[in-house]
């Protein structure tokens, strides 16, 4: 799997891989759970708005940039 490193959020933002998340306010991931984006369009199709996640429970998923928000 080829990983993207970095990504530009509509809000100017970027992400990149180890940067730490939390899910957006009516997203159902589960209480206090942190993640760590562990790549950028991690199926490889050219959406840079897709990332995987490593959730602080074990649960690693891939998810819109949409509905993370950055903590770090």
């Amino acid at each position: 799997m080829m990983c993207g490193m970095t990504t530009t959020l509509k809000t100017g933002e970027r992400m990149k891989v180890g940067d730490l998340v939390k899910a957006s306010d009516g997203i159902d991931c589960g209480e206090n759970l942190v993640g760590i984006i562990t790549c950028i369009d991690p199926e490889g199709i050219n959406d840079e708005e897709e990332v995987e996640v490593l959730w602080n429970d074990g649960d690693r998923c891939n998810h819109s940039t949409w509905v993370l928000e950055l903590i770090n």
